[in-house]
């Protein structure tokens, strides 16, 4: 089996559309976001209307959290933010129609499946929660115990903004890395077939300097 995952697209359209169009151009069809669909680009319904329109099994991120739950926020955990994110926050409640706002707030926190036999998490941060991250640098202790919580074979993770693939005993974590990378949209394949499985990380072209431009007009 070949899947794919990318993650923290934060509302880069043109990103989200550069994945998915390489997914496609490889005829992979089983395809995973694990979460911060929006956040800090200009493009957040152009986003979820693509998701939802592929329906892409998808996870809740910290920034589809408090995006959705912008308004409803208290000024302690506000402060907790760097500004730049929370004014990215803050731009996206409120140019996110009702209904994506809804959608962003009612993602789950992590989802389970089982194809071709293999079980597989797909989660945002780490197994043991979203406010948990797993890094390239994480001690392999840390490995140790996130794998005995998933019960899962293969992992799949968001919340780190740089790719890495770990594997612990005979089960794999895969976390792409934020999608919107300098020199293209980060994105993973997993190959199952091969022995043992592999990830392959890959950077799909897109107008970077577009992007920059429209988030600066919007003051992002």
């Amino acid at each position: 089996m070949y899947l794919a995952i990318f993650c923290a697209v934060r509302g880069n359209f043109p990103a989200l559309q550069a994945i998915l169009g390489a997914v496609d151009e490889r005829g992979i069809e089983t395809v995973f976001n694990a979460g911060n669909c929006v956040g800090r680009y200009p493009w957040p319904n152009e986003v979820i209307g693509l998701l939802r329109e592929r329906n892409l099994p998808t996870v809740q991120g910290t920034e589809d959290r408090a995006a959705a739950r912008f308004l409803r926020s208290s000024e302690r955990m506000m402060r907790k933010i760097p500004e730049d994110v929370r004014r990215g926050l803050e731009w996206t409640h409120a140019h996110t129609a009702s209904v994506n706002l809804e959608w962003l707030g009612t993602l789950p926190r992590e989802r389970r499946f089982t194809i071709e036999e293999i079980d597989i998490l797909l989660c945002h941060g780490a197994p043991t929660g979203t406010k948990e991250r797993l890094t390239a640098e994480t001690v392999s202790e840390v490995f140790e115990r996130q794998r005995e919580v998933a019960n899962a074979r293969l992992i799949l993770c968001g919340g780190s903004d740089t790719p890495f693939a770990r594997r612990v005993e005979d089960t794999l974590f895969v976390c792409p890395g934020a999608a919107g990378g300098a020199a293209g949209a980060r994105f993973a394949i997993v190959d199952t077939e091969s022995e043992p499985w592999t990830a392959v990380f890959h950077e799909a072209p897109y107008d970077t300097g577009f992007v920059q431009q429209r988030a600066e007009e919007a003051g992002l």
